[in-house]
């Protein structure tokens, strides 16, 4: 039968759609599912497209940057899960402390919590991963939530054979003015990773799209493709063919010309 980590799974991975960043608003406060809420518990690792890609699919101009974990747990919230909202820094396996520029959601269900995000890029995980140190998969993919040290959780995902942090967290409180230092951080500081490169990521089943300034990625469990965008005109075509991002011949062209 289904587990509690299959239904949280229902309203999160293909949230993922095409994703740009960071933090978001503040999380509600806990209540129990509203009468109903476990007839709509679906099987998350199966049907997350209905509920997700048509909310998220494509960045218009303007998207915060933590659009896509907001939008995540209000969707959540209104399904009936007990959802409360986490900040992370995000470290790539250093021993560094950056800012709180992270947006993540935790599920309260059935005595568990799990850890679910849709705003990482290429390297997060499109299904729920509980606080236990249990690692869970899709395909090639292995993550897991580790507590290096007492309160101090980290995101891992196993890398060349060993885990991965990814970024770590605390279980502290944290609320609307929190993410929107984040989100201030995340496009306007000049040391920030958005103002300085340009990113866009897409998980799909079997396939992880990624561009990183003039690179172009393709990643599958056989392998890698990359690819090096040469003009404007390249970098608008694969926008609107991989991505589903549509932009205007001049954007184009002056995204390629400022991309490092």
């Amino acid at each position: 039968g289904r587990g509690p980590q299959r239904d949280v799974a229902a309203t999160t991975r293909a949230r993922r759609g095409t994703t740009a960043g960071h933090t978001g608003s503040a999380g509600r406060a806990a209540r129990a599912p509203r009468p109903g809420a476990q007839a709509q518990r679906v099987n998350m690792q199966d049907r997350t497209a209905a509920l997700v890609l048509t909310v998220s699919d494509g960045v218009a101009a303007g998207t915060r940057l933590d659009e896509s974990g907001e939008s995540l747990a209000a969707r959540l919230d209104e399904l009936g899960f007990e959802v409360v909202l986490y900040l992370a820094r995000v470290v790539y396996n250093r021993d560094i402390h950056p800012g709180l520029t992270h947006r993540i959601t935790l599920v309260h269900l059935d005595g568990e919590r799990y850890l679910v995000d849709v705003g990482f890029g290429p390297f997060g995980p499109d299904l729920p991963v509980g606080l236990s140190q249990v690692s869970v998969a899709r395909g090639e993919r292995v993550f897991r939530v580790a507590e290096p040290q007492a309160g101090e959780f980290h995101l891992q995902t196993l890398k060349d054979g060993a885990f991965f942090s990814l970024y770590r967290f605390e279980l502290a409180r944290y609320g609307q003015a929190d993410c929107e230092l984040g989100h201030f951080y995340s496009h306007r500081h000049p040391a920030a990773v958005f103002v300085n490169n340009l990113v866009a990521s897409r998980i799909l089943d079997g396939e992880i799209r990624s561009l990183r300034n003039r690179e172009y990625w393709v990643i599958t469990p056989t392998g890698e493709q990359r690819r090096t965008i040469s003009d404007g005109a390249g970098l608008q075509g694969l926008l609107a063919t991989e991505f589903d991002i549509k932009i205007s011949a001049e954007e184009s062209l002056l995204l390629f010309q400022q991309a490092p």
